[in-house]
């Protein structure tokens, strides 16, 4: 799924989806590819479906091991924000509040290979 920033046709413009932003200007939200959305369990296996499918779709957002200073300073910018959010979303005391630090190693690890077993982590 993604989601597309446009500016408001001259049809939408008096429409309440309309987001009215200092710096961006006036504009309306997209969603594509809303049919391609998947069922996705909050455990070890939703972590490997999570990994693939990052690697899967388009590289519009940050992602690590980049040889462009500024890309890595996206990744780790997004990775501390991503973290913090999970973190205020699940309970820290939840059976669940590793797997967002796992799906960060795994895809700090690379993209899945044909050959290659998802990452393993040591349960310590």
């Amino acid at each position: 799924m993604e989601f597309v920033l446009a500016p408001p046709s001259g049809n939408n413009a008096a429409h309440s989806d309309m987001i009215k932003s200092p710096i961006l200007g006036d504009h309306v939200m997209w969603i594509l590819d809303f049919d391609l959305c998947k069922h996705m369990t909050l455990d070890e296996e939703g972590v490997e479906q999570a990994w693939k499918a990052f690697y899967k779709n388009d590289h519009f957002y940050p992602r690590p091991g980049s040889d462009n200073v500024t890309d890595q300073k996206l990744w780790n910018e997004f990775k501390i924000r991503f973290i913090e959010a999970s973190q205020a979303i699940l309970d820290r005391e939840s059976p669940q509040a590793h797997l967002p630090a796992r799906w960060v190693e795994s895809v700090e690890q690379g993209p899945p290979k044909l050959d290659r077993d998802p990452p393993s982590y040591s349960t310590n």
